[in-house]
Order: structure tokens, then sequence, then C-alpha cells
């Protein structure tokens, strides 16, 4: 599990980045075996995906998602999902809420296509990348990955952020996270705790 991205995403990762864009909220990994859902109000769970030509070209089966695995860049998709997903349940600066308001109409994966062509998008994204201490890099439209947000007090996953074919919206959390353990496929939880 250590090795399966090149630097993993860990709590002090997600703390600092947090602080970087003036978020008050820190971070906990969760083991699943102790996952309560209801008691958290945003659940992050994500796993790295190879994109395939369906990625571009429309949906693939779940199957084809879970088979499509290699290690992906830590500081250019992850980050992003995570900015993401704190901008629609956090307060957050102006420019970090335009950004995904303007990526929100654009159905996968043509979020990060339209990331690469827009300058001011992609200028804050590397902003953020930058804030990491790490150069901007073109590796956005090779990072796929899935998202997904547990509403407080649901057991069912909300699919908010996907670069590629995802669970229905009827896959319970357990169901998801029993396909993973069965693909042998490495996965972290990571629950912020707002201030």
């Amino acid at each position: 599990m250590e090795d399966w991205l090149p630097v993993p995403p860990s709590v002090e990762h997600f703390d600092r980045m947090s602080e970087n864009i003036g978020v008050a909220c820190s971070w906990t990994q969760v083991p699943s075996a102790q996952l309560a859902p209801e008691q958290h109000p945003v659940l992050l769970v994500f796993y790295p995906i190879r994109p395939t030509n369906d990625v571009y070209n429309g949906d693939a089966p779940y199957s084809a998602s879970l088979i499509n695995i290699q290690p992906v860049h830590p500081y250019t998709h992850v980050p992003f999902g995570l900015l993401t997903a704190l901008c629609n349940h956090l307060p957050t600066a102006p420019a970090l809420q335009r950004l995904v308001s303007e990526l929100s109409p654009y159905p996968p994966p043509h979020r990060g296509l339209y990331l690469t062509r827009n300058y001011h998008l992609r200028d804050t994204h590397n902003k953020i990348v930058q804030a990491l201490w790490h150069d901007p890099d073109d590796l956005f439209l090779k990072c796929h990955y899935s998202l997904f947000i547990l509403p407080h007090g649901t057991t069912r996953p909300s699919k908010f952020c996907t670069y590629k074919v995802s669970p229905s919206l009827d896959t319970s959390i357990e169901e998801l996270l029993g396909r993973l353990y069965e693909k042998e496929i490495p996965f972290r939880i990571f629950v912020p705790r707002i201030e």
C-alpha cells in the first residue's frame, strides 16, 4: 500500500493543502474496518486507474475501470478532487469557487480537457500545485480517478467528481470497498474535520 503512489496522500499532505488555500479544516485517515459513515459529513475514497480509450470515447464497464490501474501523480488529480469537494462543502476563496463552477458543466473527462485549454483555470491549478512545493506539470489528463463523497447521515456514496466510470450511486460504500479489496486495488479514506 505504501508505494501505490510516488508520494502517497497523507493527513499531513491534506492539512498543508487546506492551510495553503485558507480552509479551516484538518484531516484524519480512517481505516475501512473502523468506518462509521453516519459520523462523517464528507468522506473521500479514491484509487488510481489507468486511462484507456474508453475514458475519452464513452463509458466503460465497472470491471474495466477496476482492472486498468497504475500509479498516478498525487499532486495533480488528488488535490484537484479534494479542492472540488471542499468548494462544495465549505466557504472557500472566490477563485477556487470559480474554478469549480467553470468546470462543473463539463462531464468527465472533459473537465480535465477543459482545464488544459483554459489559461485561468490552468493558472489556478498550477498555483495549487506550486503551493505544495512542486513544479507545474502536464500529467492532469493522464491522471484519472474516482472521488466519492458520503453525505452526512447516509450510507451510499454520492459520486461528485469522476474522471472515469465509477460505481453506480446504488452501490453502497460497503459494496464499493468490498470490490476494491477483491481486486486488490489500493485505496485510502480521508475525513475532513471542519473547524
